[in-house]
């Protein structure tokens, strides 16, 4: 066999085992999970600038290493961003809001013509996201998963 046959032999054996093991419910859909977190498509307001721009606008999907959300002026990939996140709480039946600072970086980057006047679409990897702070997304992301 040539080198590309028994890559497209292999490649085929992957995917039919896949497809076996997915029929039978032995491969979990976290196992094919890449993320380290999981993402949740919820609209949390969020405050995005730097040193030429100040943006409100709300998330569309959020994990706690990163989120997504419209803008409304394109923003390069690699532009390093200070956020201002708003999570909602619950403390003893009280309804709170936890302000959450951070500093993250565009990793994506899009421009979408359906989307009014917030048209560029942007995915945010959290760069300096405390540790107390990512436990609180965390936990927040993890109720409304179990909602």
């Amino acid at each position: 066999m040539t080198g590309i046959t028994e890559i497209i032999i292999i490649f085929a054996t992957r995917l039919a085992l896949r497809h076996i093991l997915r029929k039978k419910n032995l491969l979990k859909p976290h196992m094919e999970e890449k993320r380290k977190f999981p993402r949740i498509n919820k609209v949390l307001s969020i405050k995005l600038s730097d040193k030429e721009f100040d943006i409100l606008t709300e998330t569309k999907n959020i994990s706690a290493s990163g989120a997504y959300c419209p803008v409304n002026k394109p923003v390069e990939l690699m532009t390093k961003l200070n956020l201002v996140l708003l999570i909602p709480m619950k403390k003893s039946r009280v309804k709170t809001i936890k302000k959450i600072n951070c500093s993250g970086v565009v990793v994506r980057h899009e421009y979408t013509n359906d989307n009014g006047n917030y048209p560029y679409r942007i995915g945010i990897y959290f760069t300096d996201l405390k540790e107390t702070d990512r436990k609180i997304l965390r936990n927040y992301i993890n109720s409304s998963l179990k909602s």
